[in-house]
């Protein structure tokens, strides 16, 4: 009898070790097939500001030729693309303390003959590029700016601030101030290519569409679990016909990067892309066939805007991504991270 109680052991035990081999088995299986893969391509040039501190933003301006970038340290500088050189920048502004803040985002006009600067301790700042000075200030009402960006006319310029977005006229003092419904930074700020709306995002959450003209909001776009703290966006962007929005971001539980592209007319969700960790920043091609994302686990990617499938991993930069931009021509990706490096590859 005792040897027969063992032999049964002995076939349990081996049945159990044999189902938990195939259950680990089959874990392994729908993890692997969750990994994106797509060629993984190196950067043909790489730019240094000779320092650690993050660039929050890298820009091309319209005639493809140079790149502005903003920082950490408070400078903002121009690179020249063929030389792959600083070939000239604008020292930081102290304030009266002596403290340093950083320039969260530059953005070129649509003529390339001006840039807007925002400074979380200043009004934000128009500065003529030809004579290397500051025009004016741009608003009297929005000191500490987080996003910014201009109208594709040139005649307005948006400013995301915290608990509120205001929206300027470039040739006049006139200005809308939008307070937003929950106190928070607007983080991503960007108009709609007809100059009629904007897209903006909280860092509470919330994305919502905006018209320009009255100043009053046309929806919230309802990311997932909402209420329950488990979905975050970082950006946000309009295709260049205007009829989609694509957002980024990444679920809280589980942690997973997220891309989701929405009806811009409608407000409804048309597609959704799971991708690895928090995607922190998009741009779009001016095509309107690609989209490049920055990832906070360091890698740049490439997608196929009509299909989501994934094209090229653009690898190189050792820190997370800060921002992500194409050439006039969409042949060059441009992307900036926490560690002071900009990194430009091709897209073909």
């Amino acid at each position: 009898m005792k040897k027969i109680f063992i032999l049964i052991l002995l076939v349990f035990g081996v049945t159990q070790i044999q189902a938990q081999k195939k259950k680990t088995k089959t874990v392994k299986k729908a993890i692997i097939s969750k990994v994106i893969t797509a060629p993984q391509i190196s950067p043909f040039a790489m730019l240094s500001a000779n320092n650690t501190f993050p660039i929050n933003t890298v820009c091309v301006s319209p005639d493809g030729k140079q790149i502005l970038s903003s920082g950490d340290d408070g400078t903002i500088r121009f690179w020249d693309i063929a030389t792959r050189k600083e070939i000239n920048n604008f020292p930081a502004e102290k304030v009266s303390s002596g403290v340093v803040y950083p320039v969260t985002e530059v953005a070129y006009s649509p003529d390339g003959n001006t840039f807007i600067s925002g400074q979380k301790s200043s009004l934000p700042k128009l500065w003529d590029i030809a004579l290397g000075k500051v025009m004016k200030r741009v608003s009297q009402k929005t000191a500490g700016v987080y996003s910014l960006a201009f109208s594709p006319n040139g005649n307005l310029i948006a400013l995301g601030t915290y608990g509120s977005i205001s929206i300027c006229d470039t040739n006049s003092s006139k200005e809308i101030l939008i307070p937003i419904s929950r106190t928070s930074p607007i983080i991503s700020i960007e108009f709609s290519p007809d100059n009629q709306s904007l897209i903006a995002v909280a860092d509470n959450q919330e994305i919502s569409l905006w018209d320009i003209s009255s100043g009053t909001k046309i929806r919230n776009f309802d990311i997932h679990n909402y209420q329950k703290d488990l979905e975050y966006a970082t950006d946000a962007s309009f295709t260049p016909d205007g009829k989609t929005i694509i957002t980024s971001g990444f679920n809280k539980d589980p942690y997973q990067g997220i891309i989701k592209m929405w009806n811009a007319n409608n407000g409804t969700l048309i597609n959704t892309i799971i991708d690895g960790q928090s995607v922190d920043c998009l741009a779009i091609s001016h095509d309107g066939l690609k989209l490049v994302t920055g990832n906070f686990d360091h890698s740049v990617k490439l997608w196929e805007i009509a299909t989501g499938k994934l094209l090229k991993v653009l690898i190189g930069h050792k820190n997370y991504i800060k921002s992500v931009c194409f050439s006039p021509d969409d042949q060059t990706v441009v992307a900036s991270s926490t560690h002071g490096a900009i990194n430009l590859w091709r897209t073909n």
